[in-house]
């Protein structure tokens, strides 16, 4: 693509209608992956969504192979990798946005649309990213989200509706002090980590992302930075 002047030039990496095969196909997945893609990318999903966790053995749906293990990426694992460092996603057509005709009762598969799968509570908050704190702020008045990011901690407010919906379902929500504790949210690919943290933590995790964020997608040291941060929320609370 790159044919109308003035518009950025686009890469469509499509299993379907791309040149490429094998490996050299791959790449392009596995650099967005480990975040050397050095260029922003839309995650373009078409067709239900199996899910992975109502089966025995094998797969429903893959794409390549793990370089380390040697075995087949699912669909499911990929869109854990590649949604939060995505610049968006989206759901083409029925069947991606909610299953289609795919999803109907007795279906093996337990084939959704991508909604039900990233999850629809959390998306309703309408969190550009995956990686978000959330403080009763005193001087605002309001509950707000502050997003780590290479800018430092951006603040925004956050959508009350769905907030109070996510409260009523887990109470606990309501228990943080003002302005001194809050919900540090972690859905970065697979992980789908809460904790109730102080604001300090908010805090030196923007820093340690804004001392280690390279490039566009961040780079692989980041985001181990990132991981390493985590391992050591989940050591302290253990």
């Amino acid at each position: 693509m790159g044919a109308i002047p003035g518009l950025p030039k686009v890469h469509l990496h499509n299993p379907v209608l791309a040149y490429e095969v094998g490996d050299e196909f791959m790449q392009y997945w596995h650099l967005a992956d480990e975040g050397r893609l050095d260029a922003p990318f839309v995650l373009v999903i078409e067709g239900s969504i199996p899910n992975e966790q109502i089966k025995s053995e094998g797969y429903w749906a893959a794409l390549g192979t793990d370089k380390k293990t040697g075995q087949p990426i699912t669909t499911c694992e990929w869109i854990d990798r590649l949604a939060a460092k995505a610049w968006a996603v989206v759901a083409a057509g029925t069947c991606a946005t909610y299953g289609g005709i795919h999803a109907m009762a007795g279906n093996p598969t337990g084939a959704m649309g991508l909604a039900d799968y990233l999850g629809w509570g959390w998306r309703a908050l309408q969190l550009p990213i995956d990686l978000a704190f959330f403080l009763d702020s005193t001087p605002a008045g309001c509950l707000i989200v502050l997003y780590p990011s290479p800018a430092g901690a951006t603040e925004s407010v956050v959508a009350a509706e769905a907030w109070r919906t996510l409260a009523e379902e887990n109470p606990v929500l309501r228990e943080f002090e003002p302005d001194v504790e809050g919900l540090l949210v972690n859905r970065v690919g697979a992980s789908r980590e809460y904790f109730r943290v102080g604001t300090d933590e908010c805090y030196r995790l923007a820093g340690l992302i804004r001392t280690h964020w390279r490039g566009l997608s961040g780079g692989a040291k980041v985001w181990g930075e990132i991981a390493r941060f985590f391992e050591g929320l989940h050591e302290r609370s253990s």
